[in-house]
This record gives structure tokens, C-alpha cells and sequence, in this order.
């Protein structure tokens, strides 16, 4: 029995396709076109953990963004956090290296590469792979 429905805070709930990968400890980054920018021979999935270094683009104005901040508080995660809406440069790096304005964005690099994974669900799957304690 394949179970898809996680629940991660009273208010949270992951279904689907999410919650599969989720309790299947497997992630894949390019299960929708764009959400990373990955070479065509690289792995679809990383777990980089030691010496990565996470971004997340956001807005205060985005219900998304704070899904994603209550799993990094949950996951008592030190993520460098930019606020498009007040700070043009964030903007500015979002839209060259990840290409569009969207939020949230985590931004992944390590070891010389750079990542820029959208949707939520993504992004909340990718800490929970790999930096949850379990």
C-alpha cells in the first residue's frame, strides 16, 4: 500500500505524487521542465547536504514562501533568505540565474554548481530529503 498524504504541521498537508516521493526518500528535481537548471548529464536527482549552500527567494506577500519557512524552521535550518519585493538585487539574481520572477525559489550551489528549484512542493520534498533527521 503506497501511502500519499503527509501531513507536516496542523495547517500543512502534502499530497500525491509529493507525499510519495517524500515517504519514499527519493526526489527528483526535474519532474517539471525548468525547475532546475541541471546539464543533460547530470544526475536528476542530488543530495548534497555537507558544504551546500541554500538561498530562498521569497516575498512576504507569497502563502507559498512561508510553507517553505515553516518546514526550514521545523527542520531548524540556517537558509540565507532574499526578499524580492524590497531588495532589487535579490530580483535581479533570481531572474538571471533562475530565469523568472516565481516564488518561492531555493537556490542550491555546491561544489561550483548552481541549482534553482521552484514550487513549493519541490522545494519542501528536497529539506526533507535531505536534511531531516529521520
Amino acid at each position: 500500500m503506497v501511502c500519499n498524504k503527509l501531513h507536516l504541521t496542523s495547517s500543512i498537508t502534502i499530497t500525491g505524487k509529493t507525499a510519495e516521493l517524500i515517504m519514499n526518500k527519493f526526489v527528483n528535481l526535474n519532474t517539471r521542465a525548468g525547475t532546475t537548471r541541471a546539464s543533460a548529464e547530470e544526475p536528476a536527482h542530488w543530495v548534497f547536504r555537507p558544504g551546500e549552500n541554500l538561498t530562498l527567494y521569497l516575498s512576504p506577500l507569497c502563502g507559498y514562501c512561508y510553507r517553505v519557512l515553516m518546514t526550514i524552521n521545523q527542520l531548524k535550518l540556517s537558509v540565507d533568505q532574499k526578499n524580492i519585493i524590497t531588495d532589487n538585487d535579490a530580483l535581479s539574481a533570481l531572474l538571471k540565474g533562475g530565469g523568472k520572477r516565481t516564488v518561492p525559489c531555493l537556490h542550491i550551489e555546491h561544489e561550483g554548481k548552481s541549482f534553482w528549484m521552484y514550487e513549493s512542493a519541490d522545494i519542501i520534498a528536497y529539506l526533507i530529503q535531505n536534511y531531516s533527521q529521520n
